[in-house]
């Protein structure tokens, strides 16, 4: 499997072709998501991957059987560059040509480090017209130099790959690992003022708590006190108060001491002990005026206000509302 693109970069071919008089001609390819494209050989790379083609003259060619002397005359003779290519069968394909002049091409026209060199059996006509006939040649070295098991050889080469993948990955990782930074920088400040936040939001409802304890306190110590006063004159005034009721009168209601205003949060309810309400029915609205007159007769009655009546169309009722206003008490 060959690594990505984006891992290795670019790609620089650098095709030689060399002539009789071993001069060398070279033309430059740089091969980006598959495309080969020519370019000027003065515009070598040190920072992209470089691979150079041999062909044209000056090249040797020879067949042996596996295990035959003349290989090592080849394979050993430090004056020649080589390489081999396996046959059917027990044959070997040797190809090869003199060190010294190659040596001096790649030190003085290339002058960068080359990741691999090859020959390749090129025509010079396809060479002249600047044709990538080498495509398929290339993309199976490609296969071999920059495969994902490349990387976990320990020679030359692999160390190589893996320097220049790290070289190529280093802005983005660091860019990527800033990133990470700022958003965590960013997600811990958020966190920080949501806690605070939520302190605040505790800290109000506790506050809210305390406040409606301490309401709800005041509201018990009220009513105990409504419970404790007066508790045998109430009884006495509603006694008097059923004594009026005529016997054609049905009371629905009786309010003693109503709120004179809505109850508000923090403050104590505002009642007028000096009133009684009264609401009821009856057939005959004569006997509505004979009940206040009964409740105008007595003596803790001050004043005696109907203050409404209307009838009942399902059940012909007269359904009535009185006001009667106490006598205060000098003493209070």
């Amino acid at each position: 499997m060959r690594l990505p693109e984006m891992l290795t970069g670019k790609i620089q071919i650098v095709w030689v072709w060399t002539g009789p008089d071993e001069c060398f001609r070279t033309i430059l390819f740089i091969r980006k998501k598959g495309y080969y494209m020519p370019v000027a050989t003065e515009r070598i790379r040190a920072d992209l991957p470089l691979f150079v083609l041999v062909s044209g003259e000056g090249i040797l060619t020879k067949e042996y059987r596996t295990g035959e002397e003349g290989i090592g005359r080849i394979t050993e003779n430090p004056d020649l560059w080589y390489e081999r290519e396996k046959l059917e069968g027990d044959r070997l394909l040797l190809r090869f040509m003199r060190r010294e002049k190659l040596d001096w091409f790649l030190q003085a026209q290339i002058g960068v480090q080359v990741d691999g060199l090859r020959f390749f059996e090129g025509k010079e006509a396809d060479f002249l017209s600047s044709a990538p006939v080498f495509s398929a040649f290339v993309e199976a070295l490609l296969e071999q130099e920059f495969g994902l098991k490349r990387l976990l050889q320990p020679d030359e080469g692999g160390v190589r790959l893996v320097n220049r993948i790290f070289r190529r990955l280093r802005l983005p990782v660091l860019g990527i690992w800033l990133g990470i930074l700022l958003l965590n920088f960013g997600a811990t400040s958020w966190l920080e003022e949501r806690s605070q936040e939520q302190q605040r939001l505790w800290a109000e409802q506790q506050r809210l708590q305390k406040g409606r304890s301490r309401e709800n306190e005041r509201i018990r110590e009220l009513t105990a006190k409504i419970r404790e006063r007066e508790i045998v004159g109430c009884a006495l005034l509603l006694d008097r108060l059923a004594h009026c009721v005529p016997e054609a009168v049905s009371l629905s209601a009786l309010t003693l001491a109503p709120l004179t205003e809505k109850v508000k949060s923090g403050k104590l309810p505002q009642t007028d002990s000096g009133i009684v309400l009264l609401e009821g029915e009856t057939l005959q609205p004569v006997q509505i005026n004979r009940f206040c007159e009964r409740l105008a007769a007595e003596s803790f009655c001050k004043e005696v206000r109907l203050t409404g009546m209307k009838q009942i169309k399902e059940s012909k009722n007269y359904r009535f509302e009185i006001e009667v206003e106490l006598k205060r008490r000098e003493n209070g």
